[in-house]
């Protein structure tokens, strides 16, 4: 029933569970009024018709809607895939096409602020944008079991690579990401202001091709207390083997585990060493984690491909396992 700013009818909250996608975008308002759509980021950045195919569609509305103020994401898509952060404001400049607004909460209706639980706004929101190409209810549903929630995931984070799920039940409101872990070696620690304090503020981590090869997958600061940054400083100032403008280089004997969520593909950085020294190669394609953070130190690890392996990276991680995921944070 789409009420077009008429008083709405009393409604009980709904105690059902429910869960629902998230994009891997950037959280704006959206505000529609006088024919005309913008959407305003967490930084005041104010997006318009002129910019988004999106907000451009809202005048195709129509049902009596004259103003809506929504919560949303905007993010990218393509071949009804999910695309990364990245890959979002990439498209932002360079195809916008790609760029939809996913919409999850229903704020106001022609000026009547919306007091209707979760899951109303949403079935409303479905009648009002079922036919827009580029503006799209982010999938929902409410759960009854566990055989619910699993299918859930596995349609929208394991098929179409949503970056993972908002639950909404009687605890609050929590977010589940996919979770990775993998062993990589430091190979480096970058040159930041930590350095002139006797810390080391950021790693710089690799894996080992079969070929013996090592190619970046990523630099991690998370998880380095202070106390840790201090040891690391004096231990790799002594195996120190060479530096670049950014990087101070290390002989190959310290490896961690770490934790993350997502990777981005792209170019990345390769060396073989030399057992004196790193030889920069040609950059080749590869993944880069996403907020990877510092789990422990392996010291029964060693500097061999079966313990570097890149293969610990899948091409889309903890969704090709299905049903492995972490409980991030709770909104």
């Amino acid at each position: 029933m789409c009420l077009c700013g008429k008083t709405q009818p009393p409604r009980r909250k709904s105690r059902k569970p429910s869960y629902s996608a998230i994009a891997d975008g950037e959280f704006v308002y959206v505000v529609y009024e006088k024919g005309e759509a913008k959407a305003y980021n967490r930084w005041g950045r104010v997006y318009t018709a002129d910019e988004l195919i999106a907000l451009r569609q809202f005048k195709s509305i129509g049902r009596g809607i004259h103003s809506l103020k929504l919560t949303s994401e905007l993010y990218a898509s393509e071949e009804n895939q999910a695309l990364s952060l990245p890959e979002y404001k990439k498209a932002v400049t360079r195809a916008p096409e790609k760029v939809k607004l996913g919409v999850f909460g229903l704020k106001e209706i022609n000026g009547v602020p919306v007091a209707n639980d979760w899951l109303w706004q949403m079935d409303e929101l479905q009648l009002y944008f079922a036919e827009l190409e580029n503006i799209q209810v982010l999938p929902f549903r409410a759960v009854k079991d566990y055989a619910d929630i699993k299918a859930f995931w596995d349609r929208w984070v394991v098929g179409f690579r949503y970056e993972g799920v908002v639950t909404r039940g009687s605890a609050g409101l929590f977010k589940i990401k996919p979770e990775v872990t993998i062993d990589a070696l430091i190979v480096g620690f970058k040159k930041t202001r930590s350095i002139q304090n006797g810390k080391v503020a950021a790693l710089r981590l690799a894996l080992m091709q079969p070929n013996g090869d090592l190619v970046h997958v990523g630099d991690i600061s998370s998880g380095l207390d202070s106390e840790t940054q201090q040891k690391l400083y004096a231990l790799l100032n002594y195996l120190k083997v060479g530096e670049d403008r950014e990087i101070f280089y290390v002989k190959p004997m310290l490896i961690i585990e770490v934790r993350f969520y997502d990777i981005y593909k792209g170019q990345r950085p390769a060396w073989r060493w030399t057992g004196a020294e790193y030889k920069q190669l040609p950059e080749r394609t590869f993944y880069s984690m996403k907020s990877p953070v510092l789990l422990r130190f392996r010291e029964d690890k060693t500097f061999c491909v079966s313990d570097l392996r890149v293969e610990q990276v899948p091409e889309v991680p903890a969704r090709a396992s299905g049903w492995n995921c972490c409980l991030l944070s709770k909104r």
